[in-house]
């Protein structure tokens, strides 16, 4: 197995996400658990610059990867993006 670490921006994952190409819900993955309350102070924190911990994918060929940590932060950025909650 073959680790490298990236640095993406949210608007290049944000796109891997709507273009299927980053799945957030593999089989081993739960569903998803947050509420909107948790996912704002995602956000909130992630505009004020705080630290977030890294994300996990693996690829899966064909240029397409699952996440193995991670997957209810990036549910709430995709949420977010596509207007389905706003933040005080």
């Amino acid at each position: 197995m073959i680790i490298k670490e990236t640095t993406n921006k949210i608007k290049s994952v944000y796109a891997d996400i709507k273009d299927g190409e980053l799945d957030l819900r593999p089989d081993f993955q739960r569903g998803e658990v947050w509420t909107t309350k948790k996912k704002k102070l995602l956000i909130d924190s992630i505009l004020r610059e705080w630290y977030i911990p890294p994300i996990h994918t693996v690829s899966v060929g064909n240029g397409r990867a699952e996440v193995l940590d991670g997957q209810q932060r990036l549910t709430a950025i995709r949420d977010f993006l596509d207007n389905q909650f706003q933040i005080d």
